[in-house]
């Protein structure tokens, strides 16, 4: 039962280490849903990812910022900001999962990532994508045609 209750812990460990070996570049949609989708395994509430990206979308910056509920999730935007000043992005990839549901945005997941979308606009920082996970299926919001309705501003 233990090593049951060990295995999400250490597999994520373990596919962490494997995308540290050397410099991770996330230049497709696919490279990115590769990158995230052992970050949320076994992960049985909301967490929320962020990962900055310099001009050649080497990281600067990959980790989990803000964990909420099992269906919900409040997402900081002054944290959001900051780091990425302090890790001198150039561009910025949102990550969050849905454990019990489907890999599908909700009305709120596209309200939250327009908002971010219009802040990172402030401080000339792009908003490449929001990727949602939901066990081994990844969404992108940018693909799947969300971001077309965000203006700028």
């Amino acid at each position: 039962a233990i090593l049951l209750h060990l295995m999400p812990n250490l597999l994520r460990r373990y596919y962490s280490q494997i995308d540290e070996r050397g410099t991770v570049l996330l230049t497709s949609t696919e490279d990115v849903c590769q990158f995230l989708k052992p970050q949320f395994l076994g992960r049985t509430t909301e967490w929320f990812y962020l990962i900055c990206l310099n001009q050649k979308s080497e990281i600067t910056f990959s980790g989990f910022l803000f964990e909420g509920s099992i269906n919900a999730i409040i997402v900081r935007i002054r944290d959001i900001i900051s780091i990425c000043l302090n890790n001198n992005a150039s561009s910025v990839i949102l990550a969050h999962n849905h454990p019990h549901s489907l890999a599908l945005p909700s009305p709120e997941d596209v309200y939250t990532t327009e908002k971010v979308f219009h802040a990172l606009n402030t401080i000339s920082v792009k908003l490449r994508d929001h990727i949602i996970v939901c066990g081994l299926e990844a969404i992108s919001m940018r693909d799947s045609g969300h971001f077309k309705c965000f203006k700028d501003r």
